[in-house]
């Protein structure tokens, strides 16, 4: 049985993931992809996580993404004052021809989210990359050296 969000301390999350897939932008199989991030109030938390999750599983988001795109997983990030609720797909270049941000809002009505948006895990890749680039290659992206 999954711990309620409630349960979980702060900075810590839970994850739901499809398949073998590790919830990192570092993992091959996200290497393309990217996540919808909604910031939830914690009164919503419980609600929209268990929603979130039965949808996931019952596969109600493929009426809503983009063909050759699907969800590869459900995260919750439990912070100090609002969640954060993520749901992560395989292919960023389709995020923005789906329909997710509105099925989500069609699951769980009445909710108010205090902020979504969707950033595609490639944004990190070129982070790492830049951080390397400009320290050299004796130092990681850590900043440690080697």
């Amino acid at each position: 049985m999954l711990p309620k969000p409630k349960e979980i301390s702060s900075h810590h999350s839970l994850h739901l993931m499809r398949e073998n897939i590790v919830p990192l932008w570092e993992d091959s199989a996200n290497k393309n992809g990217g996540i919808w991030k909604m910031k939830v109030h914690k009164n919503f938390t419980e609600k929209i996580w268990i929603e979130l999750l039965m949808a996931a599983i019952d596969e109600q988001f493929s009426d809503c993404l983009a063909p050759g795109d699907e969800i590869s997983g459900v995260t919750i990030n439990i912070k100090e004052r609002e969640d954060l609720v993520q749901l992560w797909n395989k292919n960023a270049n389709l995020a923005n021809k789906g329909k997710v941000i509105e099925k989500v809002k069609e699951l769980i009505p009445g909710i108010t989210f205090i902020k979504c948006f969707y950033k595609g895990l490639h944004m990190h890749r070129r982070m790492g990359e830049l951080a390397v680039a400009i320290t050299g290659p004796d130092v990681d992206r850590h900043g440690n050296m080697s």
